[in-house]
């Protein structure tokens, strides 16, 4: 979970990297390894690293390309960075890292916005081209990295969090009464791009957006597509199909160089990834694992019988019902956004615990 923030001054005045620096600050809990800004003339990027893929200064950002013309702010993982990496060696492109960061930027330079239709992965990144004086920036496919902005008049802001734009803010956005309505009451918003506060938005879930002359262009680079899925499937033998399948997206995700950890509840998804792991990896890996009490909510039987199948190195956390509130102020501060359900309380214990064991 690394962070993202940046500032287009529209006016064409310089970018100061205290300002940059100063959103950074209202996140470090996100950038653990290193942290970085870039300022050329009215752009400023920001960058907080918790390193995964490449832990040398070679993984530093913001990244510039080998031209010097690209930039980027990158928070996620791109999954088939190898496998496109190729792809670009062959095309002429050349390495000096082993981050899938610069891969990102190789395939931009090569394939223009159309890039980020090959990527399998999870991202919200921004990158200017100097050049053309162009902020591109994108959001994976089902929205799992948050990418926040806020357009005004005379500034472009973003960030992976609320709270570091408005700390750039010189007046604080009002309350969206309109959205905490909807949410509440139905737990959805009708406009996917509203936030709790009026005029900062979030990034929809497979779009892009570009900033370029002071304007915004908001485009979806990705939507299902049904009738090629169901084309791609081997409907013959419809459970070794799916196997396959499932086995070839932890396989990808298994890529680090870091441990590997693995939240386990006992229920069938975790269970099932666990099982896969151990095959792939063939040794032990770290499970962490939220139990009570209350026999009523425990889950203890069901993830013992995962781990007497696949033995591992378990954790298991008891949080305290009682610290409830107290501890939902400071995952409320963090998580930056109304939480939808109390399980958040059982997942801020267990990584909790993952941060002592790292």
């Amino acid at each position: 979970m690394c962070g993202i923030t940046g500032i287009i001054d529209k006016t064409g005045k310089p970018v100061g990297s205290s300002t940059v620096s100063e959103m950074l600050e209202t996140m470090p809990y996100r950038g653990p390894n290193d942290h970085g800004t870039f300022c050329d003339g009215p752009i400023g990027l920001g960058h907080l690293r918790l390193s995964i893929l490449d832990l040398s200064q070679n993984g530093h950002q913001p990244m510039k390309d080998n031209t010097g013309d690209l930039t980027i702010v990158f928070n996620g993982e791109i999954f088939n960075y190898l496998e496109i990496k190729e792809e670009l060696e062959k095309a002429g492109h050349t390495f000096h890292t082993h981050s899938d960061t610069e891969v990102i930027l190789a395939a931009y330079r090569e394939w223009g916005s159309g890039c980020v239709s090959r990527f399998n992965g999870m991202w919200a990144f921004a990158l200017w081209v100097r050049a053309k004086k162009t902020l591109f920036c994108s959001r994976d496919r089902f929205g799992v990295k948050p990418f926040f902005y806020h357009d005004a008049p005379e500034h472009f802001f973003f960030a992976s969090e609320m709270k570091a734009i408005l700390s750039a803010l010189p007046q604080k956005p009002e309350m969206n009464g309109a959205y905490l309505y909807q949410y509440l009451d139905r737990n959805v918003s009708e406009d996917p791009t509203d936030t709790v506060f009026r005029g900062i938005k979030t990034l929809p879930p497979g779009h892009n957006l570009i900033v370029c002359e002071g304007k915004i262009l908001i485009e979806q680079y990705w939507r299902v597509d049904l009738a090629r899925f169901r084309a791609s499937y081997d409907y013959t033998d419809p459970i070794a199909t799916f196997r396959e399948l499932l086995i070839d997206a932890v396989r990808l995700r298994l890529r680090s160089d870091v441990p590997v950890g693995v939240c386990l509840s006992g229920g069938l998804d975790s269970s099932t990834i666990v099982g896969i792991i151990s095959g792939i990896l063939g040794q032990k890996i770290s499970v962490f694992s939220s139990v009570y009490a209350d026999p009523k909510y425990n889950e203890e039987e069901f993830l013992d019988a995962v781990l007497g199948r696949y033995p591992n190195t378990v954790h298991k956390i008891t949080p305290d019902p009682k610290r409830f509130f107290a501890v939902m102020d400071q995952v409320v501060a963090h998580h930056d956004e109304p939480i939808r359900m109390p399980s958040t309380f059982s997942q801020w214990h267990i990584f909790q615990c993952v941060h002592d064991h790292k």
